[in-house]
């Protein structure tokens, strides 16, 4: 057998196929060595991925439209304590001016009542200056 190769390694087309094997082998060995750095560059970057958390496309459908309901309910229950704010600002305001009209009331009749007091003082106070002008001039 390694005679008959001796013999016909000699010859053109014998040459012509080790030459075109030779080439073969090379881009074999390029292809692999370029698989092998996408491979470990794919690995690399299925390091960082996270784990997918749906495992179906209905999973994600699903969660999308109760992500969506969940959000409608937030927005409506906004919108209900926006109006329920409003309407306790303006009790608020009411009960202020409630207070404040109280308040200007209660001085009111606190100056009335401390006027009183002084008019019966004064009146007091005059009862004797009328009794002893009457004692003197008797």
């Amino acid at each position: 057998l390694q005679e008959h190769r001796k013999k016909y390694a000699g010859t053109a087309l014998a040459q012509k196929y080790y030459k075109e094997k030779e080439e073969v082998e090379q881009i074999q060995n390029k292809v692999l060595k370029r698989w092998e750095k996408y491979k470990w560059k794919e690995d690399a970057c299925l390091d960082v991925l996270e784990a997918v958390p749906f495992k179906s496309v209905n999973d994600w459908a699903v969660h999308i439209a109760s992500s969506k309901q969940k959000t409608q309910e937030m927005l409506h229950l906004a919108a209900v304590a926006a109006q329920e704010s409003i309407k306790l600002q303006k009790e608020a305001e009411e009960l202020e001016m409630k207070i404040d009209c109280l308040k200007k009331t209660l001085e009111e009749t606190t100056e009335d009542h401390n006027n009183s007091e002084m008019t019966e003082n004064q009146k007091s106070l005059e009862k004797p200056e009328e009794f002893k002008e009457r004692y003197m001039s008797k």
